[in-house]
């Protein structure tokens, strides 16, 4: 059967919209489906004012990489810095292999990548591994990782399912705050 079907959607510039719905319901899936993460059986997708749905390889990666993209799972690497960490959010503009390690990367990018901490509250932990954080700590990490892009658009699938309530309100309040400042 299908997962999806009959679905319209127009989120103007400047909106931020929740999709609330049951486990299994297709939140996931259409937001993979809008990246063409998943490949749709059929319809129309636009996202950014382009036809995501006929989009050639080279031309969804660059559409891509305009989407700041917030998971469940942070999606960290353990062993590197949290400073580290951010700067691999320029690997949406840039394929140098020199921005693996923070020590290699240019100047401007780690002052960018911490300037993106501070708009999380983290800067003083930039130097620490990110497998110490937790879980609300790397959370911001991913927002600034995803920062670092410097996105049009803002996604988040399911960002706080994995942390208590309390430190889940304050993620989105800043996830939120974040938009708005950012004119995203």
């Amino acid at each position: 059967g299908k997962i999806l079907d009959g679905i319209g959607l127009q989120i103007p510039h400047g909106q931020a919209v929740a999709l609330i719905g049951s486990n299994g319901c297709g939140k996931s899936t259409l937001l993979r489906c809008c990246l063409r993460l998943i490949e749709p059986d059929a319809g129309r997708i636009s996202l950014l004012e382009q036809p995501v749905h006929a989009l050639e390889p080279g031309r969804l990666r660059q559409l891509r990489a305009k989407v700041g993209l917030v998971f469940q799972k942070h999606n960290l690497v353990p062993g590197l810095s949290v400073l580290t960490n951010v700067i691999h959010g320029a690997f949406a503009r840039t394929c140098s292999p020199r921005i693996w390690l923070q020590g290699f990367a240019p100047l401007e990018l780690r002052e960018e990548a911490m300037h993106c901490l501070e708009q999380v509250g983290l800067a003083h932990l930039a130097l620490s591994r990110t497998g110490e954080l937790s879980g609300g700590e790397s959370q911001r990490v991913a927002i600034a990782r995803a920062l670092m892009q410097r996105p049009r658009i803002m996604m988040a699938d399911e960002p706080v399912a994995s942390l208590d309530p309390k430190v889940g309100m304050e993620v989105m309040e800043l996830f939120y705050g974040l938009i708005h400042r950012q004119d995203l």
